[in-house]
């Protein structure tokens, strides 16, 4: 198996048992609504992606990839890339990240305001449950979260 994704526990317990994956996460999933107008976010230049890709523990040449699929975002406050995110494959918001001395100013809130801008007519994203601070900060902002649990179960070497 190289990658399961369900939404019944049965399935990922069942699965998960089989110790056939290297990794598994459960994730809420939630949607906004698209707002409109011109989005104030830029690409991230060459060495931005090579911290992005330490941020992650990813291959530069995936955060490339990103960038050439018009996937990944930086929001810069005076020219400093502050907090960044990527659109997945699947067309879901995450990655989100802001730096350490930067948070609790809302530049998350305000990169995924000018993201809602650019992208389809509804955006959902799946966050990790024990992900405290982005749950609490996607409701404040407004996310409506799903009654069901995204279960992710994938190898090491999924892409």
């Amino acid at each position: 198996m190289e990658r399961l994704e369900t939404s019944n526990k049965s399935v990922f317990d069942f699965f998960f048992k089989t110790n056939k994956s290297k990794h598994h996460q459960i994730c809420f999933q939630c949607h906004h609504k698209k707002v409109k107008g011109l989005a104030n976010l830029s690409h991230p230049t060459d060495e931005e992606i090579k911290r992005i890709a330490e941020t992650y523990g990813v291959k530069e040449e995936e955060i490339f990839k990103m960038r050439d699929r018009n996937g990944i975002f930086v929001y810069k406050v005076n020219g400093e890339a502050v907090s960044y995110a990527g659109i997945h494959v699947d067309g879901s918001l995450g990655l989100l990240y802001t730096k350490p001395e930067c948070r609790r100013k809302n530049y998350a809130s305000l990169l995924e305001e000018e993201l809602f801008k650019i992208l389809e007519e509804s955006v959902f994203s799946q966050i990790l449950t024990d992900n405290k601070a982005s749950v609490s900060m996607h409701k404040r902002n407004g996310w409506k979260f799903n009654r069901y649990k995204i279960y992710w179960l994938f190898n090491e070497d999924f892409e």
